[in-house]
């Protein structure tokens, strides 16, 4: 499963180690996060991907082929 998580803040970096993790406590294999934009500590455990704007996001869920979008932050969904 490819996971996409919007945001760059600590709520994001607990988002994604969370749908990593599942009900578990160690990620999982066969599921893969990507964190637009992330930061430099989500970097550590996560592929992040350049994001500025709606049609970034957009653009990347398509090539990457997401099966799922988290969006963080309120300000995305304005």
């Amino acid at each position: 499963m490819k996971i996409v998580v919007v945001g760059s803040g600590g709520r994001e970096h607990v988002l994604a180690w969370r749908l990593a993790c599942g009900a578990g406590d160690v990620p999982r294999r066969d599921r893969e996060i990507i964190v637009a934009p992330g930061n430099a500590g989500i970097a550590r455990f996560f592929r992040c991907a350049p994001a500025k704007t709606v049609d970034d996001i957009v653009a990347l869920v398509l090539r990457e082929g997401a099966d799922l979008v988290v969006v963080g932050p309120e300000a995305w969904l304005e």
